[in-house]
C-alpha cells in the first residue's frame, strides 16, 4: 500500500483489501470505522485529501474512487 494510509494529526488508518474495498480503523482501539467496497480491481494505493475529508484509491487497472 501507498500513498498516506495514515490521516495525519489522527488516529485513524486506511487500509485496502483483496475484496476491492477499503477500511478506516482506529489504531489505538484496534476499532473499524468505516468500510467501502466498489472498487473495480485489487486496490494499490490508498491516500487522504490534504484537510483529511476525503479518502483515494488506486485499482491495478488505473482506476480511481473518492471515498
Amino acid at each position: 500500500m501507498g500513498g498516506r494510509p495514515q490521516l495525519p494529526q489522527s488516529n485513524q488508518l486506511a487500509a485496502a483489501s483483496y475484496q476491492h474495498g477499503v477500511q478506516v480503523w482506529e489504531v489505538a482501539t484496534g476499532t473499524r470505522r468505516w468500510a467501502g467496497r466498489g472498487q473495480p480491481t485489487r486496490i494499490r494505493r490508498v491516500a487522504w485529501s490534504p484537510d483529511g475529508a476525503h479518502l483515494a484509491s488506486c485499482g491495478d487497472d488505473g482506476s480511481v474512487c473518492l471515498w
